[in-house]
């Protein structure tokens, strides 16, 4: 008895640890800094106005959780670090259910969650960085948990929360499409889980599926320069892709395989070693779940090395691997099991030695990356002098000082820098050139800025022109911000018109 409640309260004791290690680390990560990184100053431009869509190259999920939350708590890094942190904190639950669906005990699905840790690209990279990722590695997670469920639980609403939680991973980033694309055509080759798509209910997944996506699809079709102009990024030009630029996209991908899989890999080895050692045999578990995990994880990679080669793409990104990265140790746990299977059972039995492993593999790089992670970016930060550290509070007061009252709107292509001056006066217009050209009101006093003391840049000329700021030397005024912990100082230029609004 007393086995089964310490079993029973473990799995709440594990949901706990991970969430209060994440609230950790999205305090840890907005303490002592006056000003947020490039992801999170872009997200605070565009977060000025609701949209189907955004500049950029990523669907606007994210950017709607982070405004609503703003809206809420107001804005701060904290807010925008807690919207993040705590999406990831559903990707790993997600996970964690979703092993306990698919016949886990407790013990293997805390370690296939825990093994997410030795995934660098998520246990450090997915936290020090990224914002979008965080998001799309949520709601795949969930799309999988919601439709695992299916095999058991095949109520309408189900079918809607399946439905519901494919089309946030679709809204978050656009390799959840792949992921959803291949968790169904996985399904579709295995008996057990093609059974739940064969069923009429699926229409209703279909249809909450459709009518989340769609308007954001039809934003697509209408602003399809907006969507592409940044795939110079992904190395992808306007011709024909040649043979050499087809190598190049094979050799990124396979190298971006091997390295963001290689610790797993490596925990996976020496785990078989040391039970190789102490004479404890291994098995490959052919059972529905490990077929549907591995499944998903080949039609998503080769899905996505087609579409590389097709395009011609000749950069590929690691974070592109996430959504199937995330699920790599459950993958693991669920393919490899320790002695022979009962006949009775079709559920992954686990492996002991890997388990172990994984369990202590991810408690290890969690209680690191609570201490690493903050010092990495505070101290460092300030060293280094980044663009998290700038004193946006001289800057503001600058302004206000040569306006004789507060700011209308500044104008800059710069948001990574002068997009923080939003943490301090929300209330302040923050647009780069794209946004004026997209008729985004430009209210007076106008401040046009741009980095260091030289004359107005080349991308910020024309949008100078339309909106009347004039740039000969009398009216540009030079100025410098200094880094909090760090003797380095920003220089700055800007022009100002007092002008009635556009």
């Amino acid at each position: 008895m007393t086995e089964l409640i310490r079993q029973s309260r473990l799995p709440v004791a594990f949901i706990l640890l991970l969430l209060a290690y994440f609230l950790v680390q999205s305090l840890s990560f907005s303490a002592f800094k006056s000003g947020a990184d490039i992801d999170t100053t872009e997200l605070m431009m565009y977060n000025q106005f609701w949209s189907l869509g955004y500049w950029g190259s990523q669907p606007p999920l994210y950017n709607w959780l982070t405004h609503l939350a703003a809206d809420i708590f107001g804005t701060s890094v904290f807010v925008y670090a807690a919207v993040k942190f705590m999406l990831l904190f559903l990707a790993f639950a997600c996970v964690y259910l979703s092993a306990r669906e698919l016949g886990f005990r407790t013990g293997p699905a805390i370690a296939s969650t825990l093994g997410i840790f030795a995934v660098p690209e998520i246990a450090w990279e997915a936290q020090r960085a990224l914002s979008h990722s965080a998001a799309v590695n949520a709601f795949c997670a969930m799309s999988l948990f919601a439709f695992v469920r299916l095999r058991n639980h095949r109520r309408i609403a189900d079918y809607g929360f399946f439905g519901l939680a494919a089309a946030a991973a679709v809204l978050s980033k656009y390799n959840g499409v792949l992921f959803v694309a291949a968790l169904l055509l996985a399904a579709l080759t295995i008996g057990s889980f093609s059974r739940p798509i064969r069923d009429r209910k699926i229409v209703v997944s279909a249809v909450v599926f459709g009518a989340a996506i769609l308007p954001h699809l039809l934003w697509v079709l209408a602003n399809l320069d907006i969507v592409f102009h940044r795939q110079i990024k992904f190395g992808i030009g306007d011709g024909i892709a040649s043979a050499g630029d087809r190598l190049s996209a094979f050799l990124s991908w396979a190298g971006s395989t091997v390295l963001t899989s290689a610790v797993v890999m490596v925990a996976v080895g020496a785990a078989f070693v040391v039970d190789r050692f102490r004479g404890r045999a291994w098995t490959v578990e052919i059972g529905d779940a490990s077929r549907l995990l591995v499944c998903l994880i080949l039609i998503f990679q080769l899905v996505l090395l087609g579409m590389l080669l097709v395009f011609g793409a000749t950069r590929m990104e690691n974070r592109w691997l996430q959504p199937v990265l995330l699920i790599l140790p459950l993958t693991v746990l669920a393919l490899f099991g320790s002695g022979p299977r009962p006949a009775s059972s079709e559920e992954p039995i686990g492996n002991p030695g890997l388990t172990r492993t994984f369990s202590v593999l991810g408690l290890v790089v969690m209680a690191v990356t609570l201490v690493a992670l903050p010092v990495s970016e505070t101290v460092m930060g300030r060293i280094k002098g980044n663009e998290t550290h700038y004193a946006y509070d001289v800057l503001l007061n600058e302004l206000e000082t040569r306006l004789s009252g507060p700011v209308g709107t500044v104008v800059s292509n710069e948001s990574d820098v002068f997009g923080n001056i939003l943490l301090y006066e929300p209330g302040i217009g923050f647009y780069n050139d794209n946004l004026v050209r997209a008729g985004h009101p430009v209210q007076a006093p106008a401040v046009l800025m741009w980095s260091g003391h030289g004359d107005v840049p080349g991308h910020l000329s024309a949008v100078a022109r339309e909106l009347g700021f004039t740039g000969n030397d009398s009216r540009v005024f030079r100025s410098s911000m200094p880094v909090n912990g760090n003797e380095r100082t920003v220089d700055y230029s800007y022009i100002v018109r007092e002008e009635t609004d556009r």
